[in-house]
């Protein structure tokens, strides 16, 4: 695989951007790495001999290295031969070494034009070699014929291989091709050593007609994907390049593809999409490569909702779920594994790809999420975040169920939990849209001076936040501010009418304060909210609008309301009687297999709920009543 891109971006994307010039060394250089030879184990071997040129495979091994290039190699080896006893043999040899030493390589000359006079001289010099070698081996026939040590000379046969061994180099040096063809053992050896010594001035634009020669002597595989890929390179053949390539591996297809594209010399049915959507495809067992899946689609027209369905599928985490890098869960089941992320990488991914809708439906399931875990703070924040005031509304609802089932301390610290940015007084000014509904538009056009009315959904954080001041202040003291907040929720109607009804009975110690700690016109507003709110209960006989809904599961639970757990509390003869449930009703529920401490809204909507509720509020009433006598005697 990474053979065929390498060669690829080899020919087509050389690294000067102009690829115009001499092409030899790199493709003998990719020869060599893909495929080395001769092995290194072998040449190690004749190293550590005395006398390699002894061993079966020295001549064999010193051609397979100057066909590879290997020239450094292939001088140290033939030095031995230097050395021997007969003195012509020696001098013969140091000329091939020196031969050798000096062919010249394109890496070498800066200037195109001296390094082709370079090589007319080296093959004047290796044709002269090649015409004296007779003669030259004749003398040293003659000289081991007539030693006078017989036994230490060299044996006939042995110089004529040896001979014909040093021919051989002679002529692969010469840039003979049948003789380099011989030598070689596949058409990509052929291609490096025609192109270091029959067409050493080769150029990309040539490789087509050298390849030509080759696969003549070498014919290509059809069956080898790999040669049918990088033969098609060489001969310039996109179509096949791309056919092979996509039988081979989707990596390579998908990023041949690309840079085809990119280079235009696509062919007109080339489809770049549609292979990067195949190896995306083949990357989508792995969830957790899912960066990588998005990286490849961007590029491709027509994936948004591709792209979208990835980033669906990932596991969105709130900061504090993180996990420190340093620890890992294992999977039972790493085949169902599911990637996580955190919301800020997502909030990034969205905003560099234009995706604000999803950034709002993953903060919808997140708050749902976390609200689910009773992380009601983080579970608003990414409400707001996603502008599902609904959602903010249902988590201010959990957080008041929080009051009635584990009492103020626990509501107050997961009201603390929500961000000071929402509860802060300058949020409402920093959110219109948010806490407050836009002015109606009426047929005549915008009614003139008139305000934002509290909005449905999210006023209940304001009432969050105020409520829960309001028991601080009482706990710290403070009854005046206690008073005039608790007030004011319910006179801007900033709590939830069918809070009212708990919100009165907070008020009870607070008139009944030996200071008079809410005003007359105060106490009026008190008066008509209780009467807005039991008027239609009176009237029917039933709680139809639910205005007494959280008051009665006070009562039927036997809690105690009051803004904490030091406010006074309503008469003991009152509580005495609401928390006495029917005896008839416990003893049925028991028979049952129903613990009655366990079902708290039983007689949610029950007329005994109710009656009871309306007794509570009777105690509001009269305490209003002696309030009101009060702030008109004081007046007066």
């Amino acid at each position: 695989m990474t053979e065929v891109f390498s060669l690829f971006v080899l020919v087509h994307v050389p690294a000067d951007g102009r690829g115009d010039a001499i092409v030899a060394e790199e493709i003998l250089d990719w020869v060599n790495r893909t495929n080395p030879q001769p092995p290194k184990e072998e040449g190690e071997e004749l190293s550590a001999m005395a006398i390699p040129y002894e061993h079966v495979n020295f001549w064999p091994y010193i051609q397979a290295c100057v066909i590879r290039g290997h020239l450094t190699q292939a001088s140290a080896l033939l030095k031995p031969y230097t050395k021997t006893h007969n003195p012509t043999l020696n001098q013969l040899m140091t000329v091939m070494i020196s031969l050798i030493k000096s062919a010249p390589r394109s890496t070498l000359y800066d200037q195109e034009l001296d390094f082709n006079s370079a090589i007319e001289k080296f093959r004047e010099v290796v044709e002269r070699s090649l015409i004296t070698l007779e003669s030259e081996m004749n003398v040293i026939f003659e000289n081991e014929k007539n030693r006078p040590d017989s036994e230490n000379a060299f044996d006939e046969d042995d110089l004529i291989h040896f001979q014909a061994s040093y021919k051989i180099l002679l002529e692969i040096l010469s840039g003979d091709e049948s003789r380099i063809s011989e030598a070689c053992y596949d058409w990509q050896e052929a291609l490096g050593a025609h192109l270091l010594w029959v067409n050493p001035f080769c150029k990309r634009d040539d490789l087509p007609v050298v390849m030509k020669k080759i696969t003549a002597e070498w014919p290509i595989d059809q069956t080898s994907n790999l040669d049918l890929a990088t033969s098609s390179i060489m001969n310039g053949d996109i179509g096949t390049l791309l056919q092979a390539a996509s039988k081979i591996d989707q990596w390579l297809i998908c990023h041949l593809a690309d840079l085809v594209d990119k280079l235009g010399i696509a062919l007109a049915d080339h489809s770049r999409g549609f292979y990067i959507s195949d190896f995306v495809d083949y990357l989508s067992v792995d969830q957790g490569l899912w960066r990588l899946m998005i990286a490849y689609l961007v590029t491709v027209d027509g994936t948004e909702a591709w792209i979208k369905e990835i980033l669906r599928r990932l596991v969105v985490e709130d900061l504090a779920e993180q996990q420190p890098n340093d620890t890992m869960e294992l999977d039972p089941q790493p085949a169902k594994t599911t990637a996580k992320v955190s919301i800020l990488e997502m909030k990034l991914i969205y905003a560099e790809y234009g995706m604000e809708d999803e950034l709002n439906r993953t903060a919808r399931i997140l708050s749902r999420r976390l609200a689910k875990q009773r992380k009601y703070g983080a579970a608003i924040a990414y409400a707001v975040t996603a502008g599902d005031l609904k959602m903010v509304s249902r988590i201010s609802d959990l957080l008041l169920d929080e009051y009635l089932s584990n009492g103020p301390e626990e509501f107050a610290r997961l009201v603390d939990e929500i961000p000071s940015s929402l509860l802060h007084p300058t949020a409402p000014a920093l959110r219109p849209g948010l806490f407050f509904d836009p002015p109606t538009q009426q047929q005549g056009g915008r009614t003139p001076h008139e305000k934002p009315q509290p909005n449905l959904n999210s006023s209940k954080l304001l009432f969050l936040s105020r409520y829960r001041d309001m028991h601080s202040y009482y706990s710290k003291g403070e009854r005046k501010l206690a008073a005039e907040t608790l007030v004011g929720l319910m006179t801007t109607e900033i709590a939830p009418k069918p809070w009212w009804a708990v919100c009165l009975i907070d008020v009870i110690p607070l008139l009944e304060d030996d200071e008079i700690l809410i005003s007359l016109a105060d106490t009026y507003e008190l008066l008509r909210c209780l009467e807005e709110i039991t008027a239609p209960i009176l009237t029917s006989s039933r709680d139809s609008y639910d205005n007494l809904g959280y008051l009665k599961r006070i009562v039927l639970n036997g809690r105690k309301s009051g803004p904490s757990n030091h406010l006074p509390t309503p008469s003991s003869q009152n509580d005495t009687r609401l928390n006495q449930r029917d005896p008839k009703i416990v003893n049925n529920k028991k028979r049952n297999g129903i613990d009655p401490a366990d079902e708290v809204d039983v007689d949610h909507h029950s007329n005994e709920g109710t009656r009871a509720a309306l007794d509570q509020l009777n105690v509001v009433r009269y305490a209003l009543a002696r309030h009101l006598a009060r702030c008109l005697t004081c007046k007066h």
